[in-house]
């Protein structure tokens, strides 16, 4: 059953986790474990932040099902001096995806589709509790990426994930400015699910919060 505030809304804990001094695959070793362990549960990843190389990596890829992918990358301004600059300079493609992955995956193909080449992260990794996507949510994560979407305009997707359907929302930091050894994960799980502290053994536990949706 769902725990969930007076008001309805569903809690998740939030965690900061630093692996410093851990191997890079040690945290896709426990995630993989987790989900071998829960045969129900599933691997999605939200991309937001890929290229058309890595969307068509992850068409080839056996353990990868591409539900959804657009070119994201915002729209010129008709002034001329931004058209000038687009064709001195022309601006990298980003595009979006929904992808599921296997559980069958082994924790350094997890890592390389998180990362690709370039350890840059290609969005949220998701555990979710069962294979079947939320109703309307590729329509509202496209919703999104419009540059008009924020705060409440975003809640529809947030609502979708962040209901007990995502058991853990994972993201690790590879580009921040921290420095070595510091490599920051973080990590969303809900409240009623099976994951407590004892999971993060593969880092050190910098924070702990709870966050309302």
């Amino acid at each position: 059953m769902a725990l969930q505030e007076s008001d309805g809304k569903f809690i998740y804990y939030f965690y900061e986790v630093d692996a410093m001094g851990e191997p890079e695959v040690a945290p896709f070793e426990r995630l993989v474990q987790y989900v071998n362990d829960h045969p129900e549960t599933q691997f999605f990843i939200f991309a937001k932040r890929c290229t058309k190389e890595d969307v068509d990596t992850w068409f080839d890829d056996e353990h990868v099902t591409v539900h959804w992918w657009k070119d994201i990358t915002p729209e010129l301004d008709t002034d001329l001096i931004p058209i000038l600059a687009e064709a001195l300079q022309p601006t990298e493609r980003n595009y979006g995806a929904i992808i599921e992955i296997s559980p069958s995956v082994s924790p350094e193909e997890l890592s390389s589709i998180c990362y690709g080449t370039e350890l840059r992260s290609a969005g949220e990794l998701i555990i979710a509790r069962d294979s079947k996507l939320p109703n309307n949510i590729i329509q509202h994560y496209e919703n999104t990426f419009n540059p008009e979407c924020e705060g409440e305009d975003c809640n529809p997707f947030q609502k979708e994930i962040y209901n007990g359907w995502a058991l853990m929302v994972f993201y690790k930091d590879n580009e921040g400015d921290m420095g070595l050894p510091h490599r920051p994960a973080y990590i969303s799980v809900y409240s009623s699910g099976d994951i407590d502290d004892s999971f993060f053994d593969w880092g050190i536990m910098k924070s702990k919060l709870i966050t309302l949706y």
